[in-house]
């Protein structure tokens, strides 16, 4: 995964993430919030990418993620 700055272009932080991700990201708050494909949201830091929580859903994602100042929605693989 990468983050690049919208302000001059460059690439801020570069990671390795050990699962398959399956959701593309969203971003608020400070956080970029990922999906799996073995059903975990993992939330990273906007400013350097360090890993803050993982939330195990244990459902393919399947859904780009909506992200919002207080919640994130998206879609799993069996329509929940």
């Amino acid at each position: 995964m990468i983050y690049i700055n919208l302000v001059d272009g460059d690439i801020s932080w570069r990671i390795t993430l050990a699962e398959v991700l399956t959701a593309g990201p969203a971003v608020a708050n400070g956080k970029v919030f990922v999906g799996s494909v073995d059903g975990s949201i993992i939330a990273l830091a906007a400013e350097d990418g360090q890993e803050l929580w993982t939330s195990a859903i244990n459902k393919e994602i399947s859904s780009s993620i909506s992200a919002s100042n207080q919640a994130i929605i998206f879609h799993t693989s069996d329509g929940t």
